[in-house]
């Protein structure tokens, strides 16, 4: 399942950036000032950490983790029957990070299987959200000032 979808963000994020690559000498006349700093800014990273989710998806080659037998699933945490792949990675970080939506999803499907990873990806889902926030209220702010000072 995991492949699958993998393999559906490629081809959709691909098909999108080649879209917006196609579409940008439009973008130069329609946008300007800020709208069009953040439209080229926005859209790359959002495509293409979509892209690298999808690669990430499809290369996952730790999808079960080998359990020893007698052993049950109601044990307590014992380190040294835990995944050794479940590290945090930087740049699944950095996707949470951009788009808290794929923080939120790898969190709720790896947290059974890689907790360590689960929780460095939800964590990073959780500051890119409270950025975003703190972002949103500046430029409210700004903008509610410049809009005072035409008056």
């Amino acid at each position: 399942m995991k492949k699958i979808a993998g393999i559906l963000l490629i081809i959709s994020s691909s098909l999108a950036l080649i879209s917006q690559l196609v579409n940008l000498p439009e973008q130069f006349n329609y946008l300007s000032g800020f709208q069009l700093f953040a439209s080229l800014l926005i859209w790359p990273l959002q495509t293409i950490s979509l892209l690298l989710l999808g690669i990430y998806l499809v290369s996952d080659n730790n999808s079960t983790i080998p359990v020893q037998s007698g052993s049950s699933f109601n044990q307590d945490f014992n380190p040294e029957n835990s995944n050794p792949y479940d590290v945090p990675s930087t740049g699944l970080n950095i996707i949470s990070f951009l788009i808290p939506l794929v923080g939120l999803i790898v969190y709720l499907t790896e947290k059974d299987k890689s907790p360590i990873k689960a929780s460095s990806a939800g964590k990073s889902a959780l500051w890119g959200v409270g950025v975003s926030f703190v972002l949103v209220i500046i430029s409210v702010i700004i903008s509610i000032s410049i809009i005072n000072s035409l008056n």
